[in-house]
């Protein structure tokens, strides 16, 4: 966000080319998990939907392409997350932070009872 304004990726792409090279190579690096995790999910929708759209035509349906398709939507979800967090890396670097894990551990208080709340 810059201000009240929500920046699309290409425009932070832009501001970070312009200012700070270090922060940019970082969010190309993080591009390509991007790419990655998108075409696994989209390959394992499309697997996906083979079965379900044979079923429904009445057709022999291959559940085990639904299994495959399901374990590769499973498969970018690691790559999501690598993504997201080097994203937040780039930032870190252009605003001259050092970039930190984002594990956000808290406890929490409440009558008799205690706890920790750990999030990602």
């Amino acid at each position: 966000m810059q201000g009240d304004t929500l920046l699309s990726e290409r425009q932070v792409s832009m501001i970070l080319f312009k200012d700070n090279k270090q922060a940019y190579g970082e969010l190309k690096k993080a591009k390509k998990f991007n790419t990655f995790s998108s075409i696994l999910g989209f390959a394992g929708g499309a697997l996906i939907a083979i079965p379900v759209v044979a079923a429904i035509s009445g057709g022999t349906s291959e559940w085990g392409l639904a299994a495959g398709g399901a374990g590769l939507i499973i498969a970018s979800i690691p790559f999501d997350r690598i993504y997201k967090s080097r994203t937040l890396d780039a930032l870190d670097i252009y605003n001259g932070e050092r970039p930190t894990s984002r594990i956000k551990p808290s406890f929490y208080f409440g009558g008799t009872r205690a706890g920790l709340i750990v999030k990602f």
